[in-house]
């Protein structure tokens, strides 16, 4: 009976015929036209709210509809020169607001209703109700929360959207090729102005091809359309040439060595600004790798398209020869790099710190004056009336936009400067969750790709959201499910419910200052029993409260045999990490720094501060040097946490961890310590060097690193024994 059922099914959908359209990509986001029967003409675009292969959700006026696949085609916007009269200008730029997600350009360059269809290849007219500027399609679905009455089944709706308050964060919108706002009057400006600064800055000279040598290494370019903060009044145009260096002949002989910030170092700055009391301010510096110091060291030339020669006044036969590097070759990061290295140690007089590289110091003898990281064109900047003073030399120096205070967008984050005094900071990404969007569960795997790559930047600002990242980001093409899909939504949606969650950074006491490692492993957690390791590095002060410095969450790349195992990683990886940012910012703050590590493994603890070995010959490498840096003070203490305490589990375990959400939400680290060890004097104590010192149970967190009794704090990296 079953066999027979199964053949006539078969049989029907044999017999059934396919729609001629299944085959297009219509998903969330496209813009589509729909076929009427009555009056027999195509009417759009509208946007596609939802999608399941067969039927499509497009928002039509307001509401969304249910049509078959075949109904709909894709929308082709058209292309068409721009005229003198066309559109605003570059200044005059501006949208209008019609719905979130929704905004309607200058009604010059708006298609009307009854205009002729723009495809080409359907007859009748086209009724257009949204503007050719239409911004992406994340910020779109993410409003339909108000209309989503009319979608009769629930796994295509979309995320509830609530836009009360707004951060600076900037969005960039890269246009894609045809758009028609690339030809726009402020576009056209912006292209021209590209030209004109490579001009200006010596990037290229003219040359004949006929005299260029025969197998010169000629590549192509194109010049890149962005608007900044799309679809706002704050709407901005801009252009980057940019070259192709796919044909560089060169490349794969060429080894960057361009040294960008990362990600921790900016917390760093913000962390030791509030705590010295400094100001937070930004530099961007124009076209910064034309701006380079040096020539190119070798001969690139242009081939310019045809439709961009009228920007650089060339004619037929010409071509551009590179005298400084343009964006896109492979070593134009190098030459700005050591440009901008060179003036920020000889002009401003700083010194770059150990951990990373782009991350600089400025010291009056012991005092510091001010700290500054650089990625690229940008730099974070904190520091005291004078050291802002030395860094105009900058502004003097480089062609760069004006100096931003206080509150400006860096690496994708919102910094923020709370009213004082005293003067505190937050870090942010509300814009960023704002524009996420949930996903249908009909979605195919490369779809998730895009979203997980979108989802994964908001772990720069929420080390809780940090598991879920990585859990999705395992997600193979053979493991990829429904259940996938559902656990990225339910992680969107929790972003996006506490977008509130910031993190802030106030004023610490200076002498009491210490670090805090919370280290924790997850053992064969994931879908494929692979093992997740975890920490997070706080500073803090007497009065617990907190600083975020930085954080991780990944897969154990050794192979992890027992829970052991992965708590002795995870310390290690936390170790390291800690003890660099130990090292710098002793540097910065002139001072010693207490190093206190916590686990909530007791064979950890045990291992490291008692007389015992574990059986695992594997492991006993990484104890020993846990061990190692123990008795030498290079950890000042270790203690044990119970597990509902560590905070590192908010990294490694799926689902909310408490502790982690109140230490974001307060600003203070109040987890008690079970178990830590009492440090005596080693000037007067009898004990030999390899004994170990008497253990102490405590159910409150105290002061770790400053017992009584004990030698006066030494520096870790003046080769004595630290606290």
């Amino acid at each position: 009976m079953v066999k027979m059922v199964a053949q006539a099914r078969l049989s029907k959908a044999v017999r059934q015929r396919v729609p001629r359209a299944a085959g297009q990509d219509i998903g969330p986001g496209k813009r589509v036209l729909i076929y009427r029967e009555i009056p027999q003409k195509w009417e759009g675009p509208f946007m596609v709210a939802g999608s399941d292969g067969k039927l499509v959700w497009p928002n039509v006026n307001y509401i969304l509809k249910l049509f078959s696949v075949d109904k709909v085609e894709l929308y082709k916007p058209p292309i068409r020169p721009a005229t003198v009269d066309e559109g605003p200008s570059a200044a005059e730029a501006d949208t209008t607001t019609k719905a979130p997600g929704l905004a309607v350009a200058d009604p010059s360059s708006t298609l009307t209703a009854g205009a002729t269809d723009p495809t080409g290849d359907r007859t009748g007219t086209v009724a257009v109700n949204v503007a050719d500027g239409i911004s992406a399609a994340g910020a779109f679905v993410n409003s339909l929360s108000r209309q989503i009455g009319h979608v009769s089944l629930s796994r295509h709706r979309a995320a509830p959207y609530d836009e009360k308050e707004r951060s600076s964060t900037s969005m960039t919108e890269v246009l894609e090729p045809g758009d028609p706002r690339a030809s726009i009057p402020g576009m056209e400006a912006a292209k021209q102005a590209e030209a004109d600064g490579l001009k200006r800055r010596g990037v290229w000279t003219k040359v004949l091809e006929e005299s260029v040598p025969a197998k010169a290494n000629i590549l192509g370019a194109r010049l890149v359309n962005e608007i900044k903060e799309p679809n706002t009044n704050a709407a901005q145009y801009k252009e980057r040439y940019v070259a192709q260096s796919c044909g560089d002949k060169d490349k794969p002989f060429i080894v960057p060595n361009l040294s960008t910030l990362r990600q921790s170092p900016t917390k760093v700055i913000v962390s030791t600004s509030a705590a010295l009391g400094w100001r937070l301010f930004s530099h961007d510096v124009n076209q910064a790798y034309h701006q380079s110091k040096d020539a190119m060291a070798r001969e690139l030339y242009v081939r310019v398209r045809k439709r961009d020669a009228k920007y650089f006044e060339l004619k037929a036969g010409e071509l551009l020869l590179s005298r400084k590097p343009l964006y896109g070759i492979a070593d134009a990061g190098d030459y700005w790099d050591a440009t901008f290295v060179l003036h920020v140690k000889e002009d401003l007089g700083t010194e770059p710190l150990t951990g990373d590289p782009a991350l600089f110091v400025k010291m009056d003898g012991d005092a510091p004056e001010g700290i500054l990281g650089a990625h690229v064109d940008d730099s974070c900047m904190g520091g005291n009336e004078k050291f802002q003073n030395l860094t105009l030399a900058t502004l003097d120096k480089f062609e760069t936009k004006p100096r931003v205070r206080d509150d400006f967008q860096f690496i994708g984050v919102s910094v923020w400067t709370l009213l004082g005094p005293p003067r505190s900071f937050t870090l942010d990404q509300k814009v960023y969750i704002d524009n996420l969007s949930r996903l249908s569960l009909s979605v195919n795997y490369e779809e998730f790709v895009r979203a997980r790559a979108a989802f994964a930047w908001v772990a720069h600002g929420r080390p809780d959201l940090c598991c879920s990242i990585n859990r999705a980001a395992k997600v193979t093409e053979a493991l990829f499910s429904e259940k996938h899909v559902k656990e990225i939504n339910k992680a969107i949606k929790h972003a996006k419910s506490t977008k509130e969650m910031v993190l802030s950074y106030k004023p610490l006491e200076l002498e009491s200052l210490n670090l805090r490692v919370y280290a924790g492993a997850s053992f064969h957690s994931d879908d494929d029993m692979s093992s997740q390791l975890g920490y997070i590095v706080i500073q803090c002060d007497a009065a617990d409260h907190c600083h975020v410095l930085t954080y991780s969450r990944k897969k154990a790349r050794r192979i992890v045999r027992s829970i052991m195992a992965g708590e002795v990683y995870a310390f290690a990886d936390a170790f390291n990490a800690a003890y660099m940012l130990k090292h710098d910012l002793e540097r910065v703050e002139n001072k010693p720094l207490p190093l206190v590590m916590l686990t909530d493994s007791k064979q950890r603890f045990g291992v490291i501060t008692r007389a015992t070995y574990t059986t695992e010959k594997r492991l006993r490498i990484d104890v020993a040097a846990a061990r190692e840096a123990y008795n030498r003070q290079e950890i000042s203490n270790v203690g044990r946490v119970k597990s509902e305490h560590n905070i590192a589990d908010g990294t490694t375990n799926p689902g909310l961890c408490p502790v982690l959400e109140a230490m974001m939400r307060t600003g203070a680290d109040a987890s008690p310590v079970q178990q830590w060890i009492i440090r005596f004097n080693p000037a007067t104590s009898t004990a030999s060097d390899d004994a170990l010192p008497t253990e102490t149970r405590s159910t409150t967190m105290g002061p770790l690193a400053t017992v009584d009794g004990r030698a006066e704090p030494t520096r870790s990296d003046d080769g004595k024994p630290g606290v």
